[in-house]
């Protein structure tokens, strides 16, 4: 079961550069190299970790939800409850050496991973792009191959296709495929959950439900990290304990439409006066702390078919309230041609 569990975490973390600069930020403050009061700026964070500040943002908003920092007068974030002096020093040498190996995990592609995700799902909602491997690269002051270590990796969750001349579009996210995807998860995900129930360690349960109770009690004050934890912890986190590896990357590719309410879903009217799919997702985990595991499959399929018409009403509005930003790297599917005839100068590797 460790390694399972082990093979879990990796899994996890591999799409989460702000768990990585989190965790650290958080053993160095326990350990207390990274004291109370000291101010904890952006800018200052993503140069130790070698990232984007889009990481960096999200960590220091995990920790301010954990009580971990707090807001102050000042620009940034301080250590601690607000109560200590104000200390300005420099934080780079702060990083709990214990820490340390951590800084080393934050991969090039997971710096502008999250932000190259946002983007394309957001697109992919709006109709099909052409994505631009060449100037994504560009705008983003990366390798060529770190920057298709990123579509590759988005391609996984089905935002992304190649088309017949191998150039990268999105895959529209319209009401079909929103329908016909849900329908695939109805099929698959309990009957993953049912395989996995057994395996799912009961500590891990446990932390889910309390992360759900948590966020329960502060709605509507949660923070979109907060709602993709929940939402990765019931769609993501339990069905990889399952051992049919088949079922599961098929389930990978319906991922889309998960992804695209933790980039969406805070943007269309704010959250709803209920809340979206907590109580839900307890109902499933609840089931499983009993080990009915016929009921939590059964759970998640109410929870499932209740979700579809959300997702695709929420996905409509932001059809017709929302434009996308003007990127160099998204366009018409046929832009961008005459620049890859002629050539680029972003290297081709790191």
């Amino acid at each position: 079961m460790a390694g399972r569990r082990g093979h879990v975490g990796r899994a996890a973390s591999s799409m989460r550069a702000y768990d990585t600069i989190a965790d650290a930020l958080r053993d160095s403050m326990k350990v207390g190299t990274l004291v109370p009061g000291t101010v904890l700026l952006e800018g200052a964070i993503a140069r130790i970790f070698g990232s984007s500040r889009t990481p960096v943002r999200q960590a220091l908003d995990k920790l301010l939800h954990e009580g971990m920092v707090s807001r102050f007068a000042g620009r940034g974030l301080i250590v601690g409850d607000g109560s200590s002096v104000i200390n300005r020093h420099a934080v780079e040498n702060a990083v709990a050496a214990s820490s340390a190996d951590a800084t080393t995990k934050v991969w090039a592609w997971e710096t502008v991973y999250h932000e190259v995700e946002r983007e394309l799902i957001r697109a992919s909602v709006q109709g099909c792009y052409r994505i631009n491997e060449v100037e994504l690269a560009r705008h983003y002051g990366i390798g060529r191959t770190v920057g298709h270590d990123v579509l590759v990796r988005i391609m996984a969750t089905g935002i992304l296709a190649k088309d017949r001349q191998a150039h990268w579009t999105t895959v529209p996210l319209d009401d079909r495929r929103v329908r016909d995807l849900y329908a695939l998860r109805e099929l698959l995900e309990p009957a993953i959950l049912l395989a996995a129930a057994a395996n799912i360690p009961k500590d891990d349960i446990k932390a889910m439900r309390s992360r759900l109770r948590l966020a329960v009690r502060s709605y509507p004050d949660v923070s979109a990290e907060q709602l993709d934890r929940l939402e990765h912890d019931l769609h993501v986190a339990c069905p990889s304990f399952a051992d049919n590896r088949e079922m599961l990357a098929a389930l990978i590719r319906t991922r889309c439409t998960i992804i695209s309410s933790k980039h969406i879903l805070h943007q269309v009217g704010g959250l709803p006066a209920s809340d979206p799919f907590m109580r839900e997702h307890d109902r499933v985990l609840a089931a499983l702390q009993k080990n009915d595991a016929t009921a939590a499959a059964a759970a998640l399929l109410a929870h499932l078919r209740s979700a579809r018409e959300k997702v695709s009403s929420r996905l409509r509005t932001f059809r017709l309230t929302q434009s996308l930003p003007a990127l160099p790297y998204i366009g018409p599917r046929k832009a961008f041609v005459a620049d890859e005839a002629a050539g680029s100068s972003i290297p081709a590797a790191e």
